[in-house]
């Protein structure tokens, strides 16, 4: 991975994991799939308070931001791999 930068990867991760999670959650809604959208650590994980404008801040794991995040480590692997 040294031709990509770290702010891309990391970007790139975070995005992956926020797509996953939507998709995850459509595909529960559309095709009744509940597995994708259940909470893997029973509460949301809070990563900020009172900060500035934000009064609170929360992050849900869910499996299909994990699938998410596989699928953008694999992209990562991919692009950097060329």
């Amino acid at each position: 991975m040294g031709k990509l930068s770290i702010s891309f990867a990391i970007l790139t991760l975070i995005l992956c994991a926020f797509l996953g999670s939507v998709a995850g959650s459509l595909l529960h809604r559309v095709f009744g799939l509940g597995f994708l959208d259940i909470s893997l650590t029973g509460e949301p994980l809070t990563v900020a308070k009172d900060f500035y404008i934000i009064k609170i801040l929360e992050v849900t794991v869910t499996p299909g931001a994990v699938i998410g995040l596989l699928v953008g480590g694999w992209l990562l692997y991919k692009k950097g791999k060329n």
